[in-house]
């Protein structure tokens, strides 16, 4: 008998196949037009399973009343597919025209006004396929049970796995293969064929297995199989829903800590949460043809299980920084072991979870299955509120996931009571669960904090745990302990970077430096916004996507200049992409700080929209300075985003605000007209201690000696290179490959290969002859400097390296960079120091002196 349905089975697969590559490619494209702000994004999960299932709700009784339940399939799996092919042009369209219609809500990361305009907008968009796909089941279910003669509860085991398995499948597919070889446009055709195929194989089991009498709707509900009370079936339907996805969306946040949250993490973690709920339901339609239907007691020890699950991978949750660790080194084996740990926490949870699914909603057999399901879908659209806005806000990662293991409690000692089980037994259960919760939780982060640093600050958000700590004073800072800002395992700012960041809020004012409106994209400590508003700027929009981040700026004080306190900068908690496209503002200079090219929606900001959206909200003589941390970019990659940059902005020069291999940091500067350098005058007006403490940029030869290019050097090194678009996000899918596979020795990869169309600036652009001649040897010296630093890096202090050195002192004797590497070599033995004495001219000989006769 079973073989009767096996075309069915793999139309639904099919459609399971599609439908969870729709909604991976809805998501993103709908976070282009609603920001990927956490709002942003459980706006859209709430339209897309609120419409799931009032599809459901709505269109059951019509499903069970039709003479032919499989021709509904058709049609709705028919409209399913031509939203689908239609999506990513209505999707463009919207992210262009939906901010500004919205205005500053489009942008807004810390309102319940952005939530309810991100659930307006996305469940209207997404109703006409999630009203279909909520039905699909239904309809299946119903002419399976039809056609066979298993019950309704079996036909929906089956069909729920298979769909579930195609679901898994489809999203690995999607991520993996067809998004970055195809792009959304083409993805989006495969998936539509995917559907089609689901149609005509449906259409082809009903032909053999022919036409089948509609049974009329029963005037009086029947009570489940299980004999319990169908308002608690369904209560529990619901609260099962929406401690399902409470448990994916925690467990996603958490395992993010330690993994690189890619978006390949996330695609590895939905993949085992798919392929265990998969082999749970398979499990149950084989047991319930075995069990002799002993439901109750089957649901009873699966709520019991699934609460002994979770916290066991609470323990396994812990497991994940030496995971991470042991399988590095390809992409291929970080893929691994992220697949591994999801394993680990999630397998057995998610098969648990299909088992006891299928045998709730499958209890209601006939006419109650569909709003049965409608229920449980409605369960998991809250799950985005109760879980992922609610409880991670107020009660963290942690007591979330211990708060998921005590709903599957409450859950088991209902049930339980209705199957008359002993009060002791039942007791003794929950305490078994409870006691190792309460004494095992200490709220520890997934990973380990290095040696000698404390935590000053600490706390769970939407993006992350953010976390400032402190080391205490080393050799040579003086005083001051060194402060750090961190976002999960990946992401460090502050400490010793400081000076980078410095220097990067100078260059890009120096190139403005009579801005009067600025806008800073993205803030870490705000040294580099601390830098900015030292000159006489008028005001700064300051945007910052993580909300947490900005509560940790007083920390960081002393060296942001204290931008909390000054009234001209106006920070906003708000996706930077959504936050430009709906402003209605102007700026004089736009900074676009470091983003990491391999986290998860970073993409989206170096796409060649969004830097048309910033062109198009430049002034007249305006410019964009994006700085790229070179480190996290292979060489396609960076020619990938230099090419879509030049392509918005044709003059565009760059800069390198650090001669440092380990960490280079490169500025693209667009000019929004001709290319307006400073004159030599103004320049030297704003080099200036009131401005530059500390000597982040000495004179202005160090200013042109960090250029490395103008719009044709550039254009070559870039030659040929796709664009980074949203329809073809190339970043978003290439970037991650190199973060996996990245060692020490890749990090100045990209550089080295940028530097070989290293091109030095005109006369035209110092506008000062001797200035010129002057900066022009400075120049020699960085670029020889730099040459010795790649060297030292990949091989110490040898022959090689030092040879670079000296010949970028020959260059430019007061380059200090040079002067500091050179006097320290010295310092360290009274040999180096003789060695470099017939190099060095007289006011550095007299400090290596007392060395010498040590």
């Amino acid at each position: 008998m079973q073989r009767k349905d096996r075309l069915l089975l793999l139309a639904f697969f099919l459609s399971g196949w599609s439908a969870l590559g729709y909604e991976m490619l809805w998501t993103r494209l709908l976070a282009l037009g609603l920001g990927s702000e956490s709002l942003g994004i459980m706006g859209v999960l709430l339209g897309f399973f609120g419409g799931m299932a009032a599809g459901a709700w709505l269109l059951y009784d019509r499903i069970h009343r039709s003479a032919h339940p499989l021709k509904w399939f058709l049609a709705l799996e028919s409209v399913v597919l031509g939203y689908g092919a239609v999506s990513p042009f209505l999707f463009s369209w919207t992210s262009a025209h939906l901010p500004p219609l919205i205005g500053p809500l489009a942008g807004d990361n810390h309102s319940m006004g952005g939530l309810v305009t991100s659930l307006l907008f996305a469940g209207l968009l997404l109703l006409p396929a999630t009203l279909c796909m909520g039905a699909t089941l239904v309809a299946l279910v119903e002419a399976r049970r039809r056609a066979m003669a298993d019950g309704a509860g079996r036909a929906l085991a089956r069909l729920y796995a298979v769909n579930t398995l195609g679901a898994a499948l489809g999203i690995g597919c999607t991520i993996y293969v067809f998004l970055p070889a195809l792009g959304f446009i083409y993805t989006m055709i495969v998936l539509c064929a995917g559907s089609a195929m689901a149609i005509l194989l449906a259409w082809w089991w009903q032909r053999k297995a022919g036409k089948q009498k509609p049974e009329p709707l029963a005037e009086h509900r029947k009570e489940p199989i299980s004999h319990l009370p169908v308002r608690f079936m369904r209560t529990l339907a619901i609260l099962l829903g929406l401690a399902g996805i409470g448990t994916e969306i925690v467990s996603i946040h958490l395992m993010s800590q330690v993994l690189e949250n890619t978006i390949y993490t996330f695609a590895n973690i939905l993949v085992v949460y798919l392929a265990g709920t998969f082999a749970g339901a398979w499990y149950y339609q084989r047991w319930i043809r075995r069990s002799g239907r002993n439901l109750l007691k089957g649901l009873s020890n699966g709520l019991a299980l699934l609460a002994f699950s979770i916290l066991a991978g609470a323990w396994m949750l812990r497991g994940g920084e030496a995971i991470s660790h042991a399988f590095t080194g390809t992409f291929a084996s970080s893929l691994a072991g992220e697949l591994l740990y999801a394993i680990m926490v999630l397998f057995i949870p998610t098969a648990l979870m299909g088992y006891t699914f299928s045998l709730v909603i499958g209890s209601f057999e006939q006419e109650g299955l569909g709003k049965a399901y409608a229920l449980n879908t409605l369960g998991g659209s809250l799950a985005s509120l109760v879980f992922g806005l609610a409880a991670i806000h107020w009660l963290g990662y942690w007591m979330s996931w211990y708060l998921v293991m005590t709903l599957y409690l409450v859950l088991f000692l209902l049930v339980s009571r209705k199957a008359l089980q002993p009060v002791k037994q039942r007791y003794l259960i929950a305490a078994c669960c409870l006691l190792p919760a309460v004494g095992g939780y200490n709220g520890s982060p997934l990973f380990q904090p290095e040696e000698g640093w404390h935590e000053l600050y600490r706390k769970d958000g939407q993006y992350g745990t953010v976390i400032v700590s402190e080391h205490p004073p080393m050799p040579g800072m003086g005083n001051m302990p060194e402060r750090r800002l961190q976002v999960n395992r990946q992401f460090r700012m502050g400490g010793g970077a400081s000076y980078a960041e410095q220097r990067m809020g100078h260059f890009s004012m120096l190139l403005a430096p009579e801005a009067k409106h600025v806008l800073f994209l993205g803030l870490g400590t705000a040294t580099t916004l601390g830098s900015v508003v030292a000159y006489p700027v008028g005001k700064v929009d300051a945007v910052e996507l993580v909300p947490e981040v900005l509560e940790t700026l007083p920390y960081f004080g002393e060296a942001n200049n204290n931008v909390t306190s000054n009234p001209n900068v106006t920070f906003h908690a708000a996706d930077a992409r959504r936050y430009v496209a709906a402003s209605k503002d102007t700026f004089d200079l736009i900074v676009a700080d470091l983003f990491h090219p391999g986290k998860d929606g970073a993409g989206n900001l170096f796409s060649l929209e969004h830097y048309q959206a910033l062109c198009d909200h430049l002034r007249p003589d305006g410019k964009v300075v994006q700085w790229v941390p070179l480190h996290q970019f292979d060489t396609d990659n960076l020619r990938v985003l230099v090419q879509t940059f030049m392509k918005v902005f044709p003059n565009t020069h760059a800069f390198l605000a650090l001669y440092n291999p380990h960490t280079p940091l490169l500025g693209l500067v667009g000019f929004n007209d001709k290319d307006d350098f400073p004159s030599a005058r103004l320049l030297n007006a704003y080099l200036q201690p009131q401005y530059l403490p500390g000597h982040a940029i000495r004179n202005a030869r160090d200013f042109w000696a960090a250029y490395v290019g103008d719009a044709q050097a550039l254009k070559l090194f870039a030659d040929r290179s796709p664009l980074n678009t949203d329809m073809y996000p190339y970043i978003l899918f290439h970037a991650p490959v190199y973060v996996y596979e990245q060692t020490e020795a890749d990090r100045s990869e990209s550089l080295k290969d940028l530097f070989t169309y290293r091109k030095p600036f005109t006369e035209e652009m110092v506008g000062d002859t001797a200035l010129y001649r002057l900066s022009l040897a400075t120049f020699d010296a960085a670029g020889k400097f730099l040459q010795g630093q790649i060297e030292f890096a990949e091989r110490g202090m040898d022959r090689e390296a030092l040879a670079y050195y000296l010949e970028a002192y020959q260059a430019d004797p007061d380059f200090a960079p040079v002067v500091g590497t050179l006097v320290g070599f010295g310092k360290a033995s009274p040999d180096n120091a003789r060695a470099l004495m017939p190099f060095l001219q007289e006011k550095d000989k007299v400090r290596l002196q007392p060395f010498i006769q040590r």
